[in-house]
């Protein structure tokens, strides 16, 4: 299938080694500097970093391809449409239960992989006692990661996959990669598929980002006042993650059930046609409740 510019300049096979690269050149950059030596000692620190890394390939890499940045973000909605980032609530509970789902079964079979890799993990997001670090761990989990991996994920790659292999292997392949980078894979790819559905709903990438911020912001307000007190976080024994299982079916059973009647209302109809396949569709061109589909008469259907 011939892939239309500028996304035949955008190989992925090439933009993700390169980024990767980048971000270990940054972090290693900043560990032979005194100064920025504690930058990366943190987790949120490093990953600022290799957030970077990823800016920096993308910006000269849609460049060289003369992406059009307007095109591929869309527009800013009308206040109507930003309501619609809430999906984060029900996508937070199946995250939580996916987590439960996953790595429970798992713990069967391998326990001490279990709690090194998925549990002991956890308490590592925020620094504690110390505001500055704090401060820097939110930025980066709440407003840098949503921004550079929806561009990536959602922006790039989906449409990449999808101009060479269709719309349904796009959405596919982008959020299975999504989730492989976070521990949880379930409901990071259920997350990836419905920002997704969100981005071809609104055609603009920014209620994807909002959504994303939403989810990521909730996920650690939690933790928020222990960190800054200075408390450590206790990762849970395998026993007890075992024992939330009331927990994990109760957030499985809520968050389906709110997303599946999001989809019903909201989801895009007709073909999944991806913003930038064409120039002629409107922003304001959307389904809404009671009206008709959106015209989806170009690009594929899934």
């Amino acid at each position: 299938m011939p892939i239309s510019p500028p996304f035949n300049r955008l190989p992925a096979r090439a933009l993700l080694p390169s980024a990767a690269v980048m971000g270990i050149v940054l972090i290693l950059i900043a560990r032979l500097h005194p100064a920025s030596r504690a930058l990366v000692e943190t987790s949120m620190g490093a990953g600022l970093l290799a957030y970077a890394g990823v800016v920096v390939v993308l910006l000269v890499a849609a460049r060289n391809a003369r992406l059009d940045w307007n095109r591929l973000l869309g527009p800013t909605l009308p206040h109507t449409e930003w309501p619609l980032a809430a999906v984060a609530f029900p996508l937070a509970a199946l995250s939580y239960a996916g987590f439960w789902l996953l790595w429970v079964p798992l713990s069967l079979i391998a326990p001490g992989f279990v709690q090194s890799y998925a549990l002991d993990t956890m308490p590592e997001l925020l620094s504690r006692g110390n505001p500055a670090r704090l401060f820097l761990d939110v930025v980066v989990i709440v407003i840098v990661a949503p921004v550079v991996e929806e561009i990536l994920f959602r922006g790039i790659l989906l449409h990449r996959w999808a101009a060479r292999w269709g719309t349904t292997a796009g959405v596919i392949v982008s959020s299975a990669l999504f989730a492989i980078g976070h521990v949880e894979l379930i409901g990071h790819f259920v997350f990836g598929v419905a920002l997704a559905a969100l981005y071809v709903r609104t055609r603009s990438l920014w209620v994807p980002i909002a959504a994303h911020v939403v989810n990521n912001a909730f996920a650690i307000s939690f933790a928020i006042p222990d960190a800054l007190r200075g408390v450590p976080e206790i990762a849970p024994s395998i026993e007890e993650f075992r024992e939330e299982w009331p927990a994990a079916v109760l957030f499985l059973v809520l968050g389906a059930t709110v997303l599946w009647w999001l989809w019903r209302r909201y989801g895009p109809r007709g073909a999944w046609t991806l913003p930038y396949a064409s120039e002629a569709q409107p922003a304001a061109a959307v389904v809404r409740p009671g009206a008709e589909p959106i015209d989806a008469t170009f690009g594929e259907a899934p």
